[in-house]
């Protein structure tokens, strides 16, 4: 079994570090695909990317969040985000809204507002902007 001297120990640990901290990036990446944030006060009954079922469907808390598996293969690529908000007092059930622009597999979107007026905005998985304003009624 040989030996190593300081320079070895240092270039070890540093190699290790390195792998260490890519593994934690790209696994992290990998780990989850796009996120929702509900910014509103209102609990939102339906959550959903697109029409597969493979893809995020859930209910959301107010000031929650949720994010699609990045495993789910409904999960990677463009996906478009629809609300079920209730109806005012005045209607019986619930209708669809979604947003303006599909997110990207690491983006996010935010719904905010009110039911009686929700907005939104999308953004990419490097933070730009790609839409924001008044969800857009039906899937």
């Amino acid at each position: 079994m040989g030996t190593l001297n300081r320079s070895g120990v240092v270039t070890n640990f540093v190699m290790g570090t390195l792998f260490s901290t890519a593994l934690f990036v790209w696994g992290a990446a990998d780990a989850l695909a796009y996120c929702v944030y509900n910014d509103t006060e209102q609990y939102i009954s339906e959550v959903a990317g697109e029409f597969c079922m493979r893809c995020l469907n859930t209910s959301m808390s107010p000031h929650g969040k949720a994010c699609c598996p990045g495993d789910n293969s409904g999960c990677r690529g463009e996906t478009q985000i629809t609300v079920r908000i209730p109806n005012t007092v005045y209607q019986s059930g619930a209708h669809y809204k979604h947003f303006g622009a599909k997110v990207t597999a690491h983006g996010w979107v935010r719904i905010q507002g009110s039911m009686y007026a929700p907005s939104g905005v999308v953004y990419n998985d490097n933070g730009a902007l790609l839409w924001s304003g008044p969800l857009i009624d039906g899937k």
